[in-house]
Order: structure tokens, then C-alpha cells, then sequence
């Protein structure tokens, strides 16, 4: 009998988590509870991401032991509930040696992943794979050249219907990243900021010292959450919680205390305090200083007009979701990832869509022209307007935005204006306290500023002249602001990269693509992706480009447009500076 399951390929993981943000949405699931989860293991010394769901098992002990049989094993070899003939007794959840099905707190019946069996019938993926960026996650028929993983208990006993690729053996386990650094001490590190630079800090502080004390404060409502999916996941649905980075347990289990809706009114580096809008005054031993950044909105007439959003945090979201009620005009001023990932959900609700761009080209940061070109083409393909080079003079209406009225006399109508031209840092307290800035708050490759005491990182900070404002690179600078925080020397290097993974398209670009002089650039064209590319996003998959920059004869940047399968491996060459030989025999034997 065919054997349908799960294949997953921990080296082409990221731990991005967005399979299990999206298996999360999908089945509207309590905050807590997982189908799908993302976790940290260890493998040949590494340290590696697994994501692991239900395992669909040929001998299921969740099912064996249902005394109703809710549970049981469909025609297709998955394991399946029947919701009417369930009685929540919890026969399953002992039974399962994964910990797979739990009870619904508002239901009192047994949950878990059913392989998105609704999906499937109609012809798709499961939600997970389809979410997978790297394509590292996989459903269906299981081949002869995968083997089992040794790492699940009782792998011989219920014989799982789940493969790693490669196959390695090596017995494998959940750990905490850990550092040979230690230095316990009683001091007060305090981080400012609720973004994901503030929780890298706070737990690069806590992988290095045990017993100091660890005050995260952030004026924002919520735990530090993934701000790259506000624009990757569906606005229709939209649910916040399955962002977070870190549960409150996760807070709790690393004493790290957590003010929320806490605001800073002032610092002073040379007495190490900082002042809060309560009046409470904080002493510290060390601080990072990690608030961000604000939209930037350019001063346009016509910006506070009602129907004018920007996108930078989960409220922003939530304003943008009640007004769309009904399908409408809608204008995307930026065309960056964030403004390009909106416009091609919107398209979805069958908006009529419009980007305009400023610059010459589209993501012209960090794609090299003929990238650009094809992502313009893409975009154009999907019925969305593109304009560049584009100067607007103001918004039109009343009380509501109507239009966009551009330099050359045209005006371009909308009910919906999104504005997605940047960051401003929240760099201003710093200015007031004398440390220096500029764009940001300036720091140098250990994330300090001017002030000993005093680290900088994220989309505040600005690092040998640059801001980037990417996620990962504020999940880097973080954690070096920390590591050095704590006592821990560590330098800061940059990569920069982005993901824009929308509907039909998926692009991924890092590095340097042709931005600086003497660089060589090799294409591969193909017309059919990897097949784990095709099956996930049959669309994105049939017109693949490989862009590789070279400088010197080493490995500079890359361009991957339509099949992301060789994401890690880019991304490790890079940083490891192969030569241009040595990649191109690696990226071959990859394909």
C-alpha cells in the first residue's frame, strides 16, 4: 500500500516558521496549542530546525487506543478524527509517545494535524508545505531513499510515516543554542524594544550570564512578534497570536521579566538610567537600546485623509482589515517587499491594484536590473499596475482618500492608499541624551554607541554608514548587542537579504547583486523548477532564474526567482566566500 507522509530537509530549513504559522491559521487554533511546531535540534554538531507535526504513524497508539473510534486510519494510510464520535476522554493523548493530539479548550474534543485533508481533496498542498519557503517541508507518496528518523521516540514501536533527508542517523535532540561564554553576575540589563532585536538581546544576555536580572520593555501590547509576516500572511483572517516569537512561558522559563505597554520618556547613558512614562526611574548596569523604527510617511498633502494606512505593526493590521469590507481601488506607494507582498494580497479580494515606485526599478536595494525587470513583468502578469520613476504631488478627497494625483497631471483613483516608503528610526531619545546619531543611532561592529554601557541594534541603529531595517539582520545585531552586553566579544557582520514569497510569486535575493564595480554575474534559466518547487507553487515554479554574482572569483550575492530550493545553501557559500568554482560544483550537485 502507498505510504503518504511528511518529508523534511533540515539543512534547507531556516526556522522561518512560517509552516507553522500558517498550519496555526488555517485550523484557528487556541493560543498555546500547535499542530505544527518548529524547534531547535542538534545534528553532527550543528545546530539545526525540525518541524514536526503528526507523523500519520502505520501502527498509530492514538489510534489503538480510542475507545469510540473518532481516531482512525483513512483510506489513504493518514490518520484522521471523526469530531461526532469523540468524547475528549484523553485515551489518545496518552497513547501517542510524540505528544501530538491535545484536548480544545473551548470544545473539550481531541485536536490534531489531519494532513489538511480538505486541501488535498482539492487538488493542494497542506497549508505547512505550501507555506514552506525553502520547500524543505514535503507531503506525500514517501520514497526508497529517505530513511526514518531515530531521533522520534518509539520509532520501531508506531513506525512513523515521516523521512529526513539526507539520511543521517545520528541520534538527535531538542537543545538551547548555548555559548562557552559564561559570566554569572548580579547586574540589571535592561532592553528597550519589543521587536525581534530586543528578545536576540535578551537571550543572547541569558545564554551567557544565569543570574542577572533581564527587563524587556516595549510600548507595544503584544510579545515580541514576527513583524515580516504582517505582509506575508492573508489579511482576511488575520489572527496575531500565531506570531509571537516566544510564548509567555518562554519569558517565564528564562526569567526575563516582560513590561508591556511600557513607555520610555528619557535616557540618561552617563548616570545609566532610564526614565519611563510612569515616572518610574530604572538604573541599569547595561542597556540596548533596540525601539526600532516608525513608518516613514513623505510629507504628501493629503496623508491623514481617512483610507490611508502604513504597515509596520499588528493595530496598523488591524485598521487595514476593517476597511476592507468590500473589494476596492487600492494604491501601493512603495515597492518594496512589504508594499509588493500587500498588493498581491489585495489582488486576491479582487482589488484593483496600482504600485507606484519612485525609484527607477522595483526592491532596486537589493536586486540587481534584470531581476527587477522580471519581478515588474511577474507583477504585471498578476494584473497589478507597476509604475516607477514616479513623483506624487497629493492624495485626493474629502474626508476619504479618492486618489493619487501624480507630478505629470495624472491621477490614479483609489478607496485604499498604502504607504510603504521605509523606516524612520526611533532614534530621537538617544539624539536627546547626547548619543550620537545620524540616520540612527550610530554603533560600531560590537553594536556600542558613545556611551560605554550602551548597545544599539536593529532598524534604530546604523552600522558603518547603513540601515538596513531587515529582520534578519536585526535578529544578528541583536544578539551581538547582547553577546557584548554580557561580556561576550563578538563582532557584527552583514549579509544583507529578502524574502518575498506571495501567491505566485517567491524571490529571494542577498548579498551583493552588481551594486558594486567588477562584479560578475552567471544565470541559469530553466523553465521547470525542483519538484518540490512544483508542487508547492505550481505557478511561481515555471519560470525559475538562478543569478549568481561573483567578485574577484568568490561568491558575493545571489538572485533566486521562482524555486528558493537552493536559499541555504546561497546563504552558507556566502558567508563561507567560495570561489566561483567551488560554488558552481556545489550548486550543481545540489540541483
Amino acid at each position: 500500500m502507498t505510504t503518504l507522509g511528511f518529508t523534511f530537509r533540515p539543512d534547507d530549513c531556516t526556522g522561518c516558521k512560517a509552516c507553522q504559522v500558517a498550519c496555526k491559521d488555517k485550523n484557528a487554533l487556541p493560543a498555546g496549542h500547535f499542530f505544527r511546531r518548529v524547534e531547535a535540534f542538534k545534528l553532527d554538531g550543528q545546530i539545526h530546525t525540525y518541524s514536526g507535526a503528526c507523523n500519520h504513524c502505520a501502527q498509530p497508539g492514538c489510534v489503538d487506543g480510542c475507545p469510540t473510534g473518532a481516531l482512525y486510519k483513512a483510506a489513504d494510510g493518514t490518520v484522521q478524527h471523526h469530531a461526532g464520535k469523540c468524547i475528549g476522554c484523553g485515551a489518545c493523548i496518552w497513547n501517542c509517545p510524540y505528544g501530538v493530539p491535545f484536548l480544545s479548550p473551548t470544545t473539550g474534543i481531541s485536536q490534531k494535524c489531519d494532513t489538511c485533508a480538505d486541501l488535498r481533496r482539492a487538488g493542494q498542498q497542506p497549508a505547512c508545505v505550501q507555506a514552506c519557503i525553502t520547500h524543505c517541508l514535503h507531503f506525500g507518496e514517501i520514497g526508497e531513499d529517505a530513511i526514518t528518523p531515530v531521533f522520534l521516540p518509539d520509532n520501531d514501536v508506531t513506525t512513523p510515516a515521516l523521512r529526513i533527508l539526507p539520511g543521517k542517523r545520528q541520534q538527535a535532540k531538542q537543545v538551547q543554542i548555548s555559548t562557552r561564554y559564561r559570566n554569572d553576575t548580579h547586574e540589571t540589563f535592561l532592553v528597550l524594544g519589543g521587536g525581534v532585536a530586543a528578545l536576540s538581546a535578551a537571550e543572547a544576555i541569558r545564554q551567557r550570564n544565569q543570574t542577572a536580572k533581564i527587563i524587556l520593555i516595549s510600548a507595544e501590547n503584544a510579545l515580541p512578534y514576527s513583524r515580516p509576516m504582517l505582509s506575508k500572511a492573508p489579511l482576511r483572517g488575520f489572527k496575531p497570536q500565531p506570531f509571537q516569537i516566544q510564548d509567555a512561558s518562554w519569558y517565564a522559563q528564562h526569567k526575563i521579566e516582560v513590561w508591556l505597554e511600557t513607555g520610555v520618556q528619557a535616557l540618561r547613558p552617563a548616570a545609566r538610567q532610564v526614565c519611563l512614562h510612569d515616572g518610574r526611574v530604572i538604573d541599569y548596569s547595561r542597556c540596548i537600546y533596540a525601539l526600532g523604527a516608525q513608518s516613514y510617511i513623505p510629507p504628501i498633502a493629503g496623508v491623514a485623509l481617512d483610507g490611508v494606512f502604513s504597515i509596520r505593526t499588528l493595530e496598523d493590521i488591524s485598521s487595514l482589515r476593517r476597511w476592507l469590507i468590500q473589494p476596492r481601488r487600492a494604491v501601493l506607494i512603495g515597492g518594496g517587499v512589504i508594499g509588493l507582498e500587500i498588493a498581491l494580497e489585495l489582488k486576491k479580494y479582487g482589488c484593483d491594484v496600482t504600485v507606484l515606485e519612485s525609484a527607477p526599478m522595483l526592491m532596486g536595494r537589493v536586486l540587481d536590473d534584470d531581476s527587477s525587470r522580471q519581478l515588474a513583468a511577474q507583477l504585471e502578469a498578476k494584473d497589478i499596475a507597476v509604475h516607477t520613476g514616479i513623483t506624487i504631488d497629493t492624495l485626493c478627497g474629502d474626508s476619504r482618500v479618492s486618489g493619487v494625483k501624480l507630478n505629470d497631471g495624472r491621477t490614479v483613483g483609489a478607496d485604499l492608499v498604502i504607504v510603504t516608503c521605509g523606516i524612520q528610526p526611533n532614534s530621537s531619545l538617544a539624539q536627546q541624551a547626547g548619543v550620537e546619531t545620524r540616520r540612527g543611532i550610530v554603533v560600531d561592529d560590537n553594536m556600542q554607541t558613545n556611551f560605554p554601557g550602551l548597545y544599539a541594534c536593529g532598524d534604530c541603529a546604523e552600522w558603518q554608514g547603513t540601515n538596513l531595517a531587515v529582520w534578519s539582520e536585526a535578529m544578528e545585531q541583536g544578539r551581538v548587542a547582547g553577546a557584548n552586553a554580557a561580556g561576550d566579544p563578538e563582532r557584527y557582520h552583514s549579509v544583507p537579504a529578502a524574502v518575498l514569497m506571495n501567491g505566485a510569486i517567491a524571490l529571494y535575493a542577498e548579498g551583493d547583486t552588481g551594486k558594486s564595480p567588477d562584479v560578475e554575474q552567471q544565470v541559469f534559466t530553466s523553465t521547470h523548477a525542483s519538484r518540490a518547487a512544483f508542487l508547492v507553487n505550481p505557478l511561481s515554479a515555471q519560470h525559475c532564474v538562478e543569478r549568481y554574482f561573483f567578485k574577484n572569483d568568490t561568491l558575493v550575492g545571489g538572485v533566486l526567482s521562482g524555486d528558493l530550493t537552493q536559499m541555504r545553501i546561497l546563504s552558507q557559500s556566502i558567508k563561507d566566500k567560495l570561489t566561483k568554482r567551488t560554488f558552481l560544483e556545489k550548486i550543481n550537485a545540489a540541483r
